[in-house]
């Protein structure tokens, strides 16, 4: 089961598109790992980072990504930060549900067989 490609930009220069490939091969991971967190909890960056313990960069960026492919949105709620600011919560969309049972469902199936 694939998310599809994990969304890394690369700009134009050797160094960037150097950047942009060793990102990637990472990125598809890390952004089932974001979304399979927020089908546990809803959440916002920061919690997410927490979590996870990802760097805010890799954290913000791959859900970014799935929200860009529909996985993930905007709950309207708002919850603080640990700088005490206030931020976006994050949930999974029908969308996303629908892509974390079919997946979760197969890594218990190949568990048991």
């Amino acid at each position: 089961m694939s998310l599809g490609k994990p969304i890394v930009p690369g700009g134009p220069t050797a160094t960037s598109q150097a950047a942009a490939a060793s990102v990637r091969q990472n990125a598809e991971t890390d952004e089932l790992r974001v979304l399979l967190a927020l089908h546990r909890q809803a959440d916002t960056d920061d919690g997410i980072e927490v979590r996870l313990k990802m760097r805010h960069q890799t954290a913000s960026a791959r859900r970014r990504g799935l929200v860009i492919k529909e996985f993930v949105e905007d709950s309207g709620g708002r919850a603080e930060t640990r700088s005490g600011r206030t931020a976006t919560v994050w949930v999974v969309t029908v969308k996303g549900r629908e892509f974390c049972e079919r997946y979760e469902a197969t890594k218990k199936a190949r568990s048991e067989g």
